[in-house]
């Protein structure tokens, strides 16, 4: 069974044109379920109404206020019944050939639980930019499909099962997929676009490497994020923060792991990944909570207590003196 999962929200202007892309695959999906997050447009009219001569299931689930782009798409994630699962954006267009080409990555490569494939950036309009995500990926220095990209990916139910824990609200399904599937090295990629990666100012993810306007919004985002950064670096609140998220991230990864060796799906896959990744979180979260526990003192003993913390090797995860002196400071 192959399943679609949409977030949508204020999608009117194209979500037709993603599900009658979806309509045109060589290989159709058995559903596509939608979790709309409070659109005040046409959107839900227009998926009711196509939905009447859809060539597949739809599914619309809707929440009583804003759920936010990462929850929303969790939501539609959980409930689809595939055994593939395609993460979809409202506003792309699908090739004819996607599913097709994806089904056949997985048939070429058992022990991949996770596939994904390249996409042709264009503007609102589906003219190309001439370039390909892939392409910026490595422009940006990053690994092909990062965490920004789900549009692109296709999941085993196995593996949404076991990886649908996301570790806090803030962090993003797309984020966690890739850490986990790349780490564990399940993941098999598809370098031939087999998408149009639409680009326009009302996307929630918008970029564009040939757009003046998406230039200066990506300007003013870098000053803000480095002004709030500056100020967290010296806050404890953060570094309180950090720990919780790390504490969480624990969490997430034993309950990954527990559900592959539940299932046996552990076998198809290197021990010493699956050691390293519970390793290293296990591993930072210890640090910072020495880093923590330095820091609720003042003075004369805050700085023995980062010495110590130091000499333990709490700051090795992180940027060492550099680190520690940030702890030193902070307020």
């Amino acid at each position: 069974m192959i399943s679609v999962a949409i977030a949508t929200y204020n999608g009117e202007k194209y979500i037709l044109e993603q599900l009658q892309s979806i309509s045109k695959q060589s290989v159709l999906p058995d559903e596509v379920v939608i979790s709309d997050d409070c659109s005040t447009d046409q959107t839900l009219k227009l998926i009711e109404n196509f939905s009447k001569t859809a060539p597949y299931k739809i599914v619309v689930l809707t929440h009583p206020s804003n759920v936010g782009y990462s929850r929303n798409f969790e939501l539609a994630l959980k409930a689809t019944n595939g055994d593939y699962i395609f993460i979809s954006d409202q506003d792309d267009v699908w090739f004819q050939n996607k599913i097709e080409k994806v089904l056949k990555a997985f048939d070429d490569n058992p022990n991949a639980f996770v596939v994904a494939h390249d996409a042709i950036c264009t503007d609102a309009n589906l003219i190309s930019q001439n370039k390909t995500l892939f392409n910026l990926d490595i422009e940006h220095k990053r690994a092909f499909g990062t965490a920004m990209h789900g549009c692109l990916t296709c999941l085993k139910k196995e593996f949404l099962k076991a990886a649908q824990r996301l570790p806090t609200d803030k962090d993003s399904h797309d984020g966690w997929f890739y850490y986990l599937s790349s780490e564990l090295k399940i993941r098999n990629i598809i370098k031939e676009p087999l998408m149009f990666y639409r680009r326009h100012p009302k996307a929630v993810t918008y970029c564009s490497s040939n757009n003046a306007f998406a230039f200066f919004l990506k300007l003013k985002k870098q000053i803000v994020n480095a002004i709030n950064n500056l100020i967290e670096t010296h806050s404890s609140k953060e570094l309180e923060e950090k720990l919780v998220r790390a504490q969480k991230k624990q969490q997430s990864v034993s309950f990954f792991i527990k559900e592959f060796e539940a299932n046996n799906f552990i076998k198809k896959i290197d021990l010493s990944l699956v050691q390293k990744i519970h390793s290293e979180t296990n591993i930072k979260a210890n640090a910072l909570q020495e880093r923590h526990k330095a820091i609720s003192v003042t003075g004369i003993k805050r700085i023995k207590a980062i010495l110590k913390a130091y000499k333990s090797g709490a700051y090795k995860p992180f940027k060492g003196i550099r680190t520690a002196c940030d702890d030193l400071f902070r307020f």
